[in-house]
């Protein structure tokens, strides 16, 4: 019930028309309705998954800018006037606490976890990108039309972020410091995530030698590979 009131107190004064959706997963208490009371617009959720919520939420969101957070007290909402600021430097500007001046609270094992996971994933696919499982990001929706998702959870960050960039949409990304979660409990499984993130990263390694990605000239007749 503090969220919402920030954003609205975060976005008014940045003088443009917006909208606060939220997607509930059928959640069972009072979310929706005090949520709505807030002045959001909720929608719940189809199709189960973390994945399949963004990707309902884009179709959903009728602007050309859309940001999206966490409202478990991890994502500060005062931040997205940051993220609006750097909209002009990418398509994706993700909030990352892996660019120089940012920082993670989480927890030594999750963190751990994290870092591991975003090198693999920026050595195996070569991308300069260093915090693809950042969740707090601005998209325009121009570069989300590209995008066909086939992620359901929490790996459609992985893919989205990266299929963005394999298409030649730039991705810019401003340090932010990222807080253990205030409340409610991570949805995310540790050995079923990381077998789905597997997955995803072998996916995403063949489009990164296939055609379709933007720099496939460079890589096929100049480079070093």
């Amino acid at each position: 019930s503090l969220v919402i009131p920030k954003i609205h107190e975060i976005l008014r004064p940045l003088g443009q028309p917006y909208e606060i959706l939220v997607v509930d997963g059928q959640s069972q208490d009072e979310t929706p309705a005090r949520a709505a009371s807030l002045g959001a617009r909720v929608h719940v959720q189809r199709e189960r998954g973390y994945g399949r919520a963004l990707v309902e939420g884009f179709a959903l969101a009728r602007g050309r800018w859309i940001v999206t957070m966490d409202c478990d007290y991890s994502h500060d909402p005062a931040f997205i006037a940051d993220l609006w600021r750097a909209r002009e430097r990418g398509a994706i500007v993700v909030a990352s606490r892996y660019a120089e001046g940012g920082r993670s609270e989480a927890g030594w094992f999750r963190g751990l976890l994290s870092r591991v996971l975003n090198a693999t994933y920026r050595r195996v696919l070569t991308i300069p990108i260093r915090d693809v499982s950042s969740g707090y990001r601005l998209y325009d929706r121009r570069a989300l039309a590209d995008l066909t998702v086939e992620s359901s959870n929490f790996d459609a960050l992985e893919e989205i972020l990266i299929k963005a960039y394999g298409l030649g949409h730039a991705v810019a990304a401003v340090p932010f410091q990222y807080k253990a979660r205030a409340t409610g409990s991570s949805k995310a499984r540790i050995f079923k995530f990381g077998w789905q993130l597997l997955k995803t990263l072998h996916r995403l390694w063949a489009m990164r030698n296939s055609a379709a990605w933007a720099d496939y000239d460079y890589r096929a007749f100049d480079s070093r590979i």
